[in-house]
């Protein structure tokens, strides 16, 4: 159900401030309301809001959702920020299901990851507070401190001039996020939950973002498998009026998206 929208975000953004918390659940994602955040050219809801979102789906079965594969780091920088998106998405999930082991792998992979982003120094410092509100079991402090640590990660790029990778940083965490809540639409599908997947105006964007990247960001062969299963999620979402998807569009969301993450976890 769940943390894609929230990882939509989580996806993703340089934020200018600090995280929003709604009081009420809101019943959609506003991508261009008061509690999105603008990074680069794309407007990203805070994940920490899009969770509470995802909440109106009741009490689902979270740690199922745990991916729990291994982040290897690579020397293509363009697929280590993919990866970092990804692991902070399985953060966000890993606190929902207040599950510590994961947590802590998590993590760690989060600090492996920051090294050929070249920004470990402040990854590191996040992930130790992150370690020390773990062992007091304060999961909601677990969880600002992994939107702290994407925050802090996308800013550094900023100053780095690396406003590439951040868009891939932001892909990824969205397609981590996507492939959760449409694993759990799938599972216990309902109409209503299935307009949570309903984004394509934020696909618009990750997708004019990451067909603006250079070609030598673009030379792994997994870019032209991310094209295309952008393309294809895109047509998939223009063509739902109302916004609603049927079940046979929930799992071709799902099929789509989980194609292209076991691409991008491959070494």
């Amino acid at each position: 159900m769940n943390f894609m929208k929230q990882w939509c975000g989580a996806i993703i953004a340089v934020m200018s401030g600090g995280a929003v918390f709604a009081t009420e659940p809101p019943a959609t994602i506003d991508v261009k309301g008061k509690d999105a955040a603008l990074i680069s050219s794309s407007v990203i809801p805070i994940p920490l809001e899009v969770f509470t979102a995802l909440d109106k789906l009741g009490a689902q079965d979270w740690d199922s959702q745990l991916e729990k594969r291994d982040f290897n780091p690579s020397p293509d920088r363009s697929r280590s920020a993919l990866l970092f998106g990804l692991a902070i998405s399985q953060g966000f999930l890993a606190v929902q299901a207040k599950n510590d082991a994961e947590v802590k792998r998590v993590g760690m992979a989060v600090q492996r990851l920051a090294h050929p982003l070249g920004v470990e120094s402040p990854v590191e410092k996040r992930i130790k507070v992150i370690m020390e509100s773990l062992s007091d079991k304060n999961w909601n402090e677990v969880k600002q401190e992994f939107d702290k640590t994407r925050q802090t990660v996308l800013k550094e790029m900023k100053v780095m001039r690396d406003e590439d990778l951040t868009s891939l940083v932001a892909l990824g965490g969205w397609l981590g996020g996507t492939g959760a809540l449409s694993s759990i639409l799938k599972e216990n599908y309902s109409p209503e939950g299935s307009d949570l997947l309903n984004q394509a105006g934020l696909l618009m964007q990750l997708k004019a973002d990451f067909q603006k990247l250079p070609e030598g960001i673009k030379s792994d062969e997994i870019f032209a498998k991310i094209d295309a299963t952008l393309n294809t999620l895109e047509k998939l979402m223009e063509n739902s009026g109302t916004g609603i998807f049927t079940l046979a569009e929930v799992s071709k969301i799902h099929d789509e998206t989980h194609h292209l993450l076991d691409a991008i976890y491959q070494d």
